[in-house]
């Protein structure tokens, strides 16, 4: 499977801009070679090295797991100018503003990392359920519950923040060729237990240069975005309510499409296929819009929230929010 992922611009017009069913897991691949897994990762803080990662079923080369220090992972990003891979933690609730959340520096060549290279309560930071993340310049922009939170993409070091009004479930974040950053609100709150409810703030905005907040869309009829994409010019969406969809210059929902399985999570773009993680199907569909077969191209995922795709080495890097794991898979 050819695996060029495509990142175009996006020119959005603004009127004027976390569970599922287990499959039983395979048996365990064979060790992988010193050059894939052998890591001698570095300590954060006074902390001792953190185990190395290995691989654990086929089809999987690396991973990074509970005893390394991830925590309830919600999202990865690649971040390619730096070659290494970005992962926020919620460490807690996903709607819990408790001062918990961090986020982990690993590298992709799997040679050494800082589990908690963007920590919570250290250095100025404050994260309390982070989620979707991406990059713009040298500025790392985290969802954050209500907030948008920036930090210096080489350091770590916070450098701002942009609080969405009204917002209670910001999630995916994407930027926009200009510099402009888009948001998707899931429209959730906390119910009773580890349940959610509606909020009724479906929405997408978009955040200026200046850091100027607004609103591309809302309406309960996004049900849900949970997950964004640029396409050429385009932004697609992914719902939590089982739907990909792409969004008009006026914010109406097109090119709907409806997937087998529902809670659809992170979205990416390879060939001319969508990828999108499911948490009710417990994997990752490959399919087209519009298209009548959508295919599990990864099944028995406890939780695939927002991954990415890793052009340089072909891998697809999800993070597995139930079972406190970052895996990189092989794409063939």
């Amino acid at each position: 499977m050819k695996t060029t992922l495509l990142f175009p611009a996006l020119a959005i017009a603004l009127g004027s801009s976390a569970c599922d069913k287990d499959k039983k897991p395979a048996d365990p691949a064979p060790p992988p070679s010193t050059s894939e897994a052998q890591v001698a990762l570095s300590a954060s803080s006074e902390e001792a090295p953190p185990p190395v990662p290995s691989p654990a079923s086929p089809g999987i080369i690396t991973t990074w797991r509970k005893d390394m220090g991830m925590k309830a992972p919600a999202s990865v990003l690649h971040d390619e100018a730096g070659d290494v891979y970005l992962v926020s933690n919620v460490d807690g609730k996903p709607l819990e503003a408790d001062g918990k959340g961090f986020i982990s520096r690993w590298d992709s060549n799997a040679v050494g990392g800082d589990t908690k290279w963007i920590d919570s309560g250290k250095n100025g930071v404050t994260l309390n359920a982070p989620k979707g993340m991406a990059i713009t310049g040298e500025t790392l922009w985290v969802a954050d519950i209500d907030t948008v939170r920036m930090f210096d993409r080489k350091s770590g070091r916070p450098t701002g923040e942009v609080k969405i009004a009204g917002a209670s479930f910001l999630n995916a974040v994407a930027v926009l060729a200009d510099g402009r950053v888009i948001v998707a609100d899931r429209g959730m709150k906390a119910g009773s237990g580890d349940d959610f409810e509606p909020a009724e703030t479906d929405a997408v905005h978009v955040i200026s240069r200046d850091k100027k907040v607004a609103t591309f869309a809302k309406h309960k009829e996004l049900g849900n975005p949970n997950g964004l994409l640029v396409v050429n010019g385009t932004a697609w969406v992914a719902s939590w309510s089982g739907q990909i969809f792409s969004l008009g210059a006026s914010g109406l929902k097109n090119d709907v499409t409806r997937l087998p399985k529902g809670k659809l999570d992170g979205l990416a773009k390879v060939d001319d296929d969508f990828l999108v993680s499911s948490w009710e199907a417990s994997g990752i569909y490959r399919g087209q819009p519009g298209g009548q077969e959508w295919k599990l191209v990864l099944e028995g995922v406890k939780g695939p929230a927002g991954f990415t795709v890793d052009r340089k080495r072909k891998r697809l890097i999800v993070p597995v929010m139930e079972e406190d794991e970052l895996r990189a898979y092989k794409l063939e």
